[in-house]
């Protein structure tokens, strides 16, 4: 005998799989909860600083602006260990009013035009640094559009010592 050919009837197929099967044919009550994806992001967060960015060809940063980051990182004395980067591009609009209460940063640096609506700052500006309660803000272009612009990243760089002071004494 094959089981090549072995059927079974519908309603065997029904008893034996009640609690795992779904019908495909009816729409589904999914908890709300279930359609929210968690926020996915590179680095281990360690320091709860957030660096955000859009890049729509990457999951997390295409090969140039990871170069730009590290060496960013390097120079605040900071390192992946250190910071989640997130995509903002692949993260459901939703996810984007949790991200607030469940990573609960203390630094934010958006290098993203994505609006983040877990810092309350009607119109932030670039390279202003931003406080509010004991969260850092801070949002500068894009780590594709920096490296065309010096006086962009003298900005930027004037901000992040703002944030990250270095250690006088050393």
């Amino acid at each position: 005998m094959s089981l090549d050919n072995f059927q079974m009837a519908n309603t065997l197929v029904v008893e034996l799989y009640k609690d795992s099967l779904i019908d495909l044919d009816e729409k589904q009550n999914v908890p709300e909860s279930l359609n929210i994806a968690t926020p996915t992001f590179f680095g281990e967060y360690r320091k709860n600083i957030l660096i955000t960015v859009t890049d729509p060809h990457a999951v997390h940063l295409s090969d140039e602006p990871m170069k730009l980051l590290t060496a960013i990182l390097n120079a605040c004395e900071l390192n992946f260990a250190d910071v989640a980067v997130m995509n903002l591009y692949h993260q459901k609009s939703a996810n984007l009013v949790a991200i607030g209460s469940e990573l609960n940063p203390k630094v934010i640096i958006n290098f993203s035009e994505v609006s983040l609506p877990f810092i309350e700052i009607a119109s932030p500006q670039k390279y202003e640094v931003y406080r509010q309660g004991n969260k850092v803000a801070l949002w500068s272009s894009s780590l594709t559009e920096l490296p065309q612009d010096d006086q962009q990243k003298k900005q930027l760089w004037k901000c992040l010592l703002q944030i990250f002071p270095k250690n006088k004494t050393s």
